[in-house]
């Protein structure tokens, strides 16, 4: 059975964010993977209006998910995604932020539960680093090539 692998970007298209997502796609597909990618500026994603519905739900030991679900894309986006063995980030760094359809899409993580929250917020975190990090779509194929071997 091939891995599936999800990329997700949140900026312009064609962009150096989508240019190395595709890079790394298109090796974990030569490698036997089956691979999506979405940009998140393609969906409606509304912003957290701070209701604490899903954090109170979740110190009952409830899970009621976001009150807003129904209303736009985010729940759509996250079944695709926690179906999926891997997921890649690529998002751009504006002003040494992340993008902010990422942060959007991340604040809305908290109705998943505190663990996808952290790390979905540790990569917004660490992608400040970027563009200290930066590379070329060759370095990004050749250092997949190198760590991704798929198990079959």
């Amino acid at each position: 059975m091939a891995y599936k692998v999800m990329g997700i970007t949140a900026g312009r298209k064609n962009g150096n964010s989508e240019i190395l997502l595709k890079e790394a796609l298109t090796v974990c597909e030569e490698q036997g993977a089956e691979v999506t990618m979405i940009n998140l500026r393609d969906f409606n994603i509304l912003d957290c209006t701070g209701c604490t519905a899903c954090t109170k739900a979740m110190s009952q030991g409830k899970h009621i998910g976001c009150t807003l679900d129904s209303k736009d894309d985010k729940k759509k986006i996250m079944d695709v995604m926690l179906n999926q063995d891997a997921v890649i980030f690529s998002v751009p760094t504006y002003d040494l932020m992340p993008a902010s359809a990422y942060l959007t899409f991340a604040h809305r993580s908290l109705s998943y539960g505190s663990e996808l929250l952290l790390a979905l917020l540790g990569l917004a975190l660490g992608s400040m680093l970027a563009p200290m990090l930066a590379h070329s779509p060759a370095y990004v194929r050749r250092v997949f090539r190198q760590k991704v071997s798929w198990q079959r």
